[in-house]
């Protein structure tokens, strides 16, 4: 393995997933929507990597997200990338 991928693979052990999220959303009652801005900025980093798997995780939050009333019509082209990745378990995210 290169120091690249060990790198690349510490850094998707720290990110937040769906089930991270739900549980920051449950537990920031008061200001929920301070932590949700801050989570869709966080997902916007995400998206911008060249990793599809990290874009899948970006695209499953933000379906969530959509489900709870949000706009997320700016991340047309990204759902679209992941849609068309070679990986079935990414185009499901999709």
């Amino acid at each position: 393995m290169t120091l690249r991928n060990i790198r690349n693979n510490l850094d998707r052990l720290f990110d937040k997933n769906l089930t991270d999220l739900i549980r920051g959303i449950r537990n920031n009652k008061e200001n929920e929507s301070r932590y949700i801005a801050a989570c869709i900025e966080e997902i916007k980093q995400e998206l911008q990597l060249n990793s599809t798997e990290v874009k899948a995780n970006a695209v499953e939050k933000l379906a969530y997200l959509q489900m709870l009333g949000y706009d997320i019509s700016w991340a047309a082209f990204n759902i679209i990338e992941v849609m068309a990745s070679t990986r079935f378990s990414e185009k499901r995210v999709g």
